[in-house]
């Protein structure tokens, strides 16, 4: 009886490790990720701002494509709320998609992340 006892913390602890290693268990250590309706249009932001800073312009580009609509439809839902940051989003897009620079895909994020917050959802204030 007292083995099983001592042996019952240990367990415990054993079984906390992972989690407590990567907060997810899952040996996923990007940090924090967007959550809800929008968290893949953030995801994929990120993804375009990661291949840039890589100099992957391709790959930036067709990440950033493939939010496309997702960043319209996040601008016309954040617009009932607060329209001057729809227009942060949509000109922050808008600069992206006139070739922009890997500055310009961060600053999208920002704005994705600040929408996503105003539609109730949560999203890092940076890409992971």
């Amino acid at each position: 009886m007292i083995r099983r006892r001592a042996a019952l913390p240990i367990l415990v602890a054993l079984a906390l490790v992972p989690t407590a290693c990567n907060g997810l268990g899952n040996g996923d250590d990007t940090g924090p990720k967007a959550t809800g309706r929008w968290g893949g249009v953030h995801s994929g932001v990120c993804a375009a701002v990661t291949a840039s800073v890589r100099n992957e312009p391709t790959t930036a580009r067709r990440d950033f494509e493939d939010v496309h609509a997702g960043l319209h439809e996040l601008a016309a839902a954040v617009e009932r709320e607060d329209r001057p940051a729809a227009a942060r989003l949509l000109e922050a897009k808008q600069r992206v998609e006139a070739g922009g620079t890997t500055q310009d895909l961060r600053q999208l994020a920002v704005a994705v992340a600040a929408a996503i917050e105003l539609t109730g959802d949560t999203a890092p204030d940076t890409c992971p």
